[in-house]
């Protein structure tokens, strides 16, 4: 297994997020793919416009002062996003595409074609904007992107590089119906009939122990329209 990082040998320190391959995503250009995450946080569009056109180290300083783990939200081109949507997750496929147009980089990942990739970050989505796992599937989605355009199969010998099921992120939306004090709040969460109702409330509490608070109690309501609502009462650890 290789490890993807500015201090390691040519190819993997080329594949590091914070190499300087500019990316350009919705007409704007950034330095790199570490800057333009970096940018995420700031909602101002001029002070975001100056991290993302800055080099990783000085990114990082201008942004230390934006927090999006609080929120999980993300802001690009003036909109709010949510870390944990379909959304963000398009955009960081807009990212990767733009990576492999860039030669630098394309030639780096097929000299690693044949290796399996690591990187070291977390795999937690509410504490960083590229997991560890986003990043290499990505990489190894790039390369099975180049086997299709060359025509030719992925030798079996390499696995790794084989597709797997791709996870499917669910679209729910939570609305504040009332905030009794500070310390509980009643949510309710709109459903759609294909999605596990059991994973929705996994991925709720996910977000809520983020932001240091619980589930007390919920119910479970279906309209005669048969949508599905969980009414939530929430309240701090």
């Amino acid at each position: 297994m290789k490890m993807i990082g500015l201090k390691e040998e040519y190819p993997y320190n080329f594949l590091s997020p914070s190499y300087r391959h500019s990316i350009q995503i919705g007409g704007k250009r950034c330095y790199s793919l570490t800057s333009f995450l970096l940018s995420l946080s700031c909602e101002n569009i001029h002070k975001q416009e100056k991290i993302y056109n800055a080099e990783p180290k000085e990114a990082f300083e201008l942004s230390k002062n934006y927090n999006w783990r609080k929120s999980q939200r993300i802001f690009w081109n003036g909109e709010r996003i949510d870390r944990h949507s379909q959304e963000y997750q398009k955009l960081l496929d807009e990212a990767f595409i733009d990576l492999y147009s860039s030669g630098g980089f394309l030639r780096a990942l097929l000299s690693a074609r044949y290796d399996e990739l690591d990187y070291n970050a977390s795999n937690d989505p509410s504490k960083t904007l590229l997991t560890k796992d986003e990043f290499i599937s990505r990489l190894y989605k790039l390369i099975r992107r180049y086997y299709r355009e060359s025509k030719c199969e992925i030798p079996p010998v390499f696995p790794w590089l084989k597709e797997k099921e791709e996870k499917k992120y669910k679209e729910f939306t939570i609305k504040l119906i009332r905030n009794d004090n500070n310390m509980e709040k009643i949510l309710k969460v709109n459903l759609k009939k294909e999605e596990n109702e059991e994973q929705i409330i996994f991925q709720i509490k996910k977000k809520l122990d983020g932001n240091n608070m619980k589930i007390i109690s919920y119910t479970r309501e279906i309209t005669p329209c048969n949508d599905i609502y969980f009414i939530i009462k929430v309240g701090r650890k």
